[in-house]
This record gives structure tokens, C-alpha cells and sequence, in this order.
């Protein structure tokens, strides 16, 4: 078990990551402006985070999981990408890739105003590098976390395959002997 000093600077560091990530957005205070309040228990089950990501005027906090949240979403890592996107979104939840719970106005809210958010990674690569330079590593970044996302997906879906044709193998003994 991870002492409370440790994990409470693991908690700051990420919650500077997010911070961070959130600020590449040119938008990012409006966007916070409109989900000023709103929390959002996010349960990523395949690594064991549990957060409560509380949107407030001018900042993200990540909370300790026992706090109050207006909407839960338990899901794993690689369906997080389908939140961009509000198709895949509804057929995560009809899948069973997304288990929301709590306020579903909330959620929607959340959900729409991260949706908005537009990372410029491109012009921070441009404020240290060449803008030729920053344009293609932004481009073969893309393809590249594409390919990834891709890939892991395909692992897991193998793996997946894998362990219910063992399970069937296994747990159904040859008759006779």
C-alpha cells in the first residue's frame, strides 16, 4: 500500500499534469467557466485509478474518490478516447465500455465541454522548435499514437479472445478417459 505522503504527491503531480494539458486549449477558461462546480468521479478499473475531477472557476482539482460527484464513469484506459466523440460515446455506454452513473445533464455537460477542447500541441512544439519542424513532429506524432491505440486494442482484443477460448477449453473437461 502506497503511504499517504507518496500518494499525495503522486496526486499533485498528476493533478499539475492535467492542469497542464487542459491549459493547451486557447479556450481552456471558458470551458472551465461553463463546468464551474461539476464533478466528475472518473474509475478507470484496468489500472486502479479512482479520482473525482472537480471543474472550478479558474482550475481542475482531482479529489479523493470518497468525495461527492454529480455523475461516476467507470471504464478502462483505452475507451477514454471515445468520450471526443459523441457517437462513440452513446454506443460505449450501449456496449457496456462506459458505466455512468449519477446525473446524466451533468455528464452530457462534461462530456460536450471536453469534446470543445483543441489542443494546440503544435504551437507549444512551435514556441521551442522550428515551425516546419513542430508541424511534422505533430503530424507523425498523430499517426503514430493512432497506430498505438490501434495496436493496443488489437492486444487486448487477442488477449480477450484468448482467455475465453482457454476458459471454454478448461472449464469443460474431455468426457470419458
Amino acid at each position: 500500500m502506497m503511504s499517504p505522503l507518496l500518494f499525495s504527491v503522486a496526486n499533485a503531480l498528476l493533478e499539475q499534469k492535467v492542469r497542464t494539458i487542459f491549459r493547451l486549449d486557447p479556450f481552456w477558461r471558458e470551458n472551465l467557466t461553463q463546468l464551474n462546480g461539476l464533478r466528475l468521479k472518473l474509475i478507470l478499473t484496468d489500472i486502479g485509478f479512482k479520482r473525482v475531477i472537480q471543474f472550478g472557476p479558474s482550475d481542475i482539482h482531482l479529489c479523493a474518490p470518497f468525495g461527492a460527484a454529480d455523475a461516476t464513469l467507470s471504464t478502462q484506459t483505452v475507451h477514454l478516447p471515445k468520450l471526443r466523440d459523441v457517437v462513440a460515446t452513446t454506443e460505449a455506454i450501449r456496449d457496456g465500455y462506459f458505466h455512468v452513473q449519477g446525473d446524466e445533464a451533468a455528464f452530457a455537460q462534461i462530456t460536450t465541454c471536453l469534446r470543445q477542447l483543441d489542443f494546440d500541441w503544435e504551437a507549444k512544439l512551435a514556441e521551442v522548435l522550428p515551425d516546419f519542424a513542430a508541424f511534422q513532429i505533430h503530424a507523425v506524432t498523430k499517426l503514430a499514437s493512432k497506430g498505438v491505440m490501434q495496436g493496443v486494442q488489437g492486444l487486448k482484443e487477442s488477449y480477450q479472445f484468448w482467455r475465453n477460448n482457454e476458459f471454454h477449453q478448461t472449464s469443460h473437461p474431455a468426457s470419458g478417459s
